[in-house]
């Protein structure tokens, strides 16, 4: 009987979109729109912390994935820029890399210095000045002119500067700066390297509190005649008249003269001194030594500090 031979048919079955998921398993995980650049805008600080959203990433077949950033959301950033990196990881062990810039932004400037007071003499020449209650406040910037040398620059209220030139004009720009170094609005002084028979504060002094009067000793005199007058619109009228026997006079935010009551109130003021000869009584007075003017202005509000707003930025 002959050998029946049976051939058996082999058929292959292709299931559609399994190239696909073998391709898939190789592909790494993806980040979905990563925002490159957060800004978070504050004033007064050093730094600021930024909770920010962590970004999306997905595995190649389209599910979430979870993400780390370093620096985590909720870290203290210092002001300028800080770079922030990702990593998601999907179960077959494959990572993908993102990362985006924190932007910690001061851009506001801080309040300026107040009653900025100059007095020279042939051998140097002294600044004085005040500082608003400030957070902003991270130090004072002075630049003297002729030359624009920056003279001065860091913490305090005062300043000497020994190299001038006698009898030499000079002008100083007088200019607070934060911790993103940005510069409020300068205070100009001027003076001269001499002695001068007024001393401070100078001509056209903007001051928030009663200034110090001071003027040179006169040889020979055994008091002076202080007295201090309005300069505003109208008739000047005479607010004070003392006789101190030192050369210095500490003015007073209120005082009576005349039998009336007074307050410095902002305004204009010019103050003259003469020196008094022998006894008061007398009334004999030598050559007057000079007037000035000073203004008073109001002291500003001080802002706020810490965070401002926070920003999300594409390229």
């Amino acid at each position: 009987m002959p050998l029946a031979i049976m051939a058996a048919a082999v058929t292959t079955i292709v299931t559609p979109g399994a190239g696909a998921v073998s391709d898939a398993a190789t592909q790494p995980p993806t980040f979905v729109d990563v925002t490159p650049l957060i800004v978070m805008k504050v004033n007064g600080v050093r730094s600021a912390v930024v909770d920010y959203d962590l970004p999306l990433a997905q595995d190649a077949a389209g599910l979430p994935l979870p993400v780390l950033c370093d620096p985590p959301p909720g870290s203290d950033f210092p002001l300028g820029d800080s770079d922030v990196d990702c990593t998601a990881t999907d179960d077959e062990g494959a990572q993908t890399n993102a990362s985006f810039v924190v932007r910690v932004l001061d851009d506001v400037a801080p309040p300026p210095p107040t009653d900025v007071i100059v007095r020279g003499d042939p051998a140097s020449i002294k600044l004085t000045w005040r500082l608003p209650l400030s957070p902003d406040i991270a130090g004072t910037e002075i630049v003297r002119f002729p030359g624009a040398f920056v003279v001065f620059r860091g913490p305090g209220t005062a300043y000497t500067d020994t190299d001038v030139k006698a009898g030499g004009s000079y002008r100083y720009r007088v200019a607070s700066y934060d911790w993103a170094d940005n510069h409020a609005k300068a205070v100009d002084v001027h003076t001269t390297a001499a002695r001068a028979k007024l001393v401070e504060p100078q001509e056209w002094a903007r001051l928030t509190r009663p200034p110090l009067l001071a003027w040179a000793h006169v040889s020979g005199a055994d008091y002076y005649n202080v007295q201090l007058w309005t300069n505003g619109p109208g008739a000047p009228r005479k607010l004070l008249s003392i006789w101190p026997t030192s050369t210095r006079l500490q003015l007073a935010s209120r005082w009576a003269f005349g039998g009336k009551s007074y307050t410095l109130a902002p305004g204009r003021y010019r103050w003259y001194v003469w020196p008094g000869l022998g006894a008061q009584k007398q009334g004999q007075y030598g050559d007057l030594m000079g007037s000035r003017i000073f203004v008073v202005v109001p002291s500003a509000q001080t802002p706020t500090a810490g965070p401002i707003s926070t920003s999300t930025t594409s390229r």
